[in-house]
C-alpha cells in the first residue's frame, strides 16, 4: 500500500509539473503572438501612413540631413509594410523580430542624429506631417517596441508551420503598397545642377526693376537684400535653409526675403520643419524666368542693383559673409 500511495504521489507530481509546463509553454506562446501583433500593428501603421504621401516622407529625409536616402523612400515604406504584415500574420517571428529589431535601432540612431544635428523635431515616425511627439517620448517608444520584439525572439524556437493562405495575403498587400508608393511618390533630384546656359553673368549690376518688374516691387531702393529663390519640391533648397537664417547676422544683408512659384506644394510641411521668421512671396514663373534656371539661385541686391548671384546649395554664414565681402564692388554710375 505504501507503495502504492508512493507511486500515486509521483504521478500526480510529475502530472503537476506537466500541466504546469504547459500552462507555461501555452502563456510563451500567447506572449509571444500578442506582443508580435501589436508591433506588426505599429509598423503597418506606420508605413500605410507613410505610404498615402510617400514625397512628403522623402522631404522629412532630407530634412535629416540624408539627402542621398530621399529617393529610397518608397522601399523603406515598403519594407516597414511588409514586416509589420509578416509580424501580425506569425510568420518566421524569430527572423522577422530580429529584423525589426535592427530596425527599431537603426531608426532611432538616425532620429537621434537628426534631432541633435540639425533639429528635427517631426521624427516623420507616422507620415510626414502626423508626427509632433517629443524626443524623449520617441526613444521611449522605440525601446519599449525593441524590448517587445526582444521577448519575441527569445520565446519563439522553432517557427510555426507556414498556413498555405498566408503568403498570398503577403504578397498581396506588398503588391498594392508597392503600387500606392509609386503613386504618391515624385523622385527626388540627386544633382543641385543648374543648367549651364543661364545668363547671371548679364543681370548682374543691372537695376532689379529691369530685369523683374514684380520683384522690384517687393524691394526698396534704399536697403541690401538676400533674395532666396526656391521651391517647394526642391530638396537643396531644404538643405539651405538654415544657413539662410544664419545671414541675417552678417552686415550687409539688411533683410532676406524668399521667392517660390505659385506652386504650394509641400509649402505647410516646409513651414513647420523651419519656421522661417523671413517672409515668402509667390511669383509666376514667368515673373521670374529672367532670374532663375534653376533652384536653389539667390540674389544680394543693395540699392535696387544686382550685386551678386550664387547658385545651389548655400554656404554657412562665415563663407557667405567672405563671397559678399571680395566681390568688387560694380560701378553702377551712368
Amino acid at each position: 500500500m505504501v507503495a502504492e500511495y508512493g507511486v500515486s504521489l509521483r504521478q500526480i507530481f510529475l502530472r503537476t509539473i506537466m500541466h504546469n509546463n504547459e500552462r507555461i509553454t501555452w502563456t510563451k506562446e500567447w506572449l509571444s503572438k500578442t506582443l508580435g501583433i501589436v508591433v506588426g500593428a505599429v509598423f503597418l501603421f506606420s508605413g500605410i501612413s507613410k505610404m498615402l504621401n510617400v514625397t512628403e516622407f522623402a522631404f522629412l529625409i532630407q530634412s535629416y540631413g540624408l539627402w542621398w536616402a530621399a529617393n529610397f523612400a518608397p522601399l523603406i515604406v515598403i519594407i516597414e509594410i511588409a514586416t509589420g504584415i509578416l509580424l501580425v500574420l506569425g510568420i518566421q517571428p524569430r527572423k522577422i523580430s530580429l529584423f525589426a529589431i535592427l530596425m527599431l535601432v537603426g531608426f532611432t540612431i538616425i532620429y537621434g542624429y537628426g534631432h541633435f544635428t540639425h533639429g528635427v523635431e517631426n521624427c516623420g515616425c507616422f507620415g510626414a506631417a502626423g508626427d509632433k511627439t517629443p524626443f524623449w517620448l520617441v526613444l521611449l517608444r522605440n525601446v519599449f517596441l525593441i524590448l517587445f520584439m526582444v521577448v519575441v525572439f527569445k520565446q519563439t524556437n522553432i517557427d510555426p508551420v507556414l498556413i498555405k493562405w498566408k503568403p498570398t495575403v503577403v504578397i498581396f498587400i506588398i503588391v498594392v503598397s508597392s503600387f500606392v508608393s509609386g503613386m504618391t511618390f515624385y523622385p527626388l533630384p540627386m544633382s543641385s545642377s543648374v543648367n549651364e546656359s543661364h545668363s547671371k553673368n548679364n543681370i548682374i549690376g543691372k537695376v532689379v526693376s529691369e530685369v523683374s518688374e514684380p520683384l522690384s516691387k517687393l524691394l526698396t531702393a534704399d536697403s541690401s537684400y538676400f533674395v532666396f529663390m526656391f521651391s517647394y519640391n526642391c530638396p537643396y533648397c531644404w538643405n539651405s535653409i538654415e544657413n539662410l537664417k544664419q545671414y541675417t547676422n552678417l552686415p550687409k544683408i539688411d533683410k532676406i526675403i524668399a521667392i517660390t512659384t505659385t506652386d504650394t506644394a509641400n509649402s505647410a510641411l516646409f513651414k513647420e520643419q523651419f519656421k522661417p521668421q523671413f517672409p515668402i512671396y509667390a511669383l509666376s514663373s514667368g515673373d521670374t524666368e529672367t532670374l532663375v534656371k534653376g533652384h536653389p539661385t539667390s540674389l544680394f541686391i543693395e540699392n535696387g542693383y544686382i550685386r551678386q548671384v550664387f547658385e545651389g546649395e548655400l554656404p554657412c554664414s562665415h563663407f557667405m559673409k567672405q563671397m559678399i565681402e571680395k566681390e568688387e564692388t560694380i560701378d553702377t554710375n551712368p
